[in-house]
This record gives C-alpha cells, structure tokens and sequence, in this order.
C-alpha cells in the first residue's frame, strides 16, 4: 500500500495503490498522430462510424483464457495484460504493473474485495462490491479509471 493517504488531507476520497495513474498515455503526443489519422481516413471516404469500428475491432481486449485478457495499443506501443492481479504494461522501454492495494479516505482505507473481471470490447472492468476499477484502450492510449457506487463518507 502506498503512503499517499499521510498527504492528502483526511476528507479527499482516497483510492490507494493506482491513484498516481489516472490516464497513461507513454511516449508520443496522440493528439496530432490522431488529428493525421482522422484526415487519412476522410481522404479515403471513410466516414467515422467506419473509422470507429475498425478502432474498437484494433483496440479490443481479448479472452485468453483461464482469466487473462490481452490486448495491444500500437499507437502508444503498449502490451497489455489483465487478471485477477491486476494490469501489467509492457513497452520497448520497460513495463509496469498495476494492482489495487487500497480505498477510502483519510485512515479509513479499505481493503479490496476479490474482482470479477468484465470485458466488453476496448473496455475491461475490476467488479470490487460498490466499486469498479476501469480500463478503457484506445487510440490516446490506456485510460483508467474507479466509479464508486455509494457515497465515500463526509466530505
């Protein structure tokens, strides 16, 4: 568990462990690599739903059995890896791994409840009870975030 909940100040809603990552996107600027691969489609008379179902079949995550899901994001040049223990992102310049140690806020940090994982296309999900813990890839790169289904506490 990081010590991030000594910082932050007692009534901030705490989600420990992947707080310091809220959106990764490694390497390049997406923005202009997109904007060129918006116009390159246009120049092929391609309209946008075409475009948006050939990024959601490019960016989809992938049953690989036995409770792994892979997917891939050439853009940013990322492998991507999820189970039950969490995300892993490997890169030509290194990897990392993601997993959820804590939630809450202030000293009221809680442990998380064994996931169930959910795909849905370019979307993953960590069901925790009232909290879900997301990853979405795409083209800008591997976006993550938590909705908390109830209330935190007093804020």
């Amino acid at each position: 568990m990081f010590a991030i909940s000594q910082v932050l100040r007692p009534r901030v809603l705490l989600i420990a462990g992947l707080i310091a990552i809220t959106s990764i996107s490694l390497i390049q600027p997406a923005n202009a690599q997109s904007t060129q691969k918006q116009d390159a489609w246009k120049q092929a008379g391609a309209d946008d739903n075409l475009r948006q179902a050939f990024e959601r079949a490019l960016y989809a995550l992938k049953d690989s059995a036995h409770g792994l899901w892979r997917g891939s994001n050439d853009a940013q040049k990322l492998s991507i890896e999820f189970d039950s223990q969490g995300a892993r992102l490997k890169h030509p310049l290194g990897s990392v791994g993601f997993h959820l140690a804590g939630y809450g806020y202030g000293d009221a940090l809680q442990a998380p409840v064994a996931p169930a994982l959910h795909a849905d296309g370019t979307r993953l999900e960590y069901r925790r009870g009232d909290l879900t813990e997301w990853y979405v890839n795409g083209r800008q790169g591997l976006e993550q975030g938590f909705t908390l289904a109830g209330g935190a506490g007093p804020v």
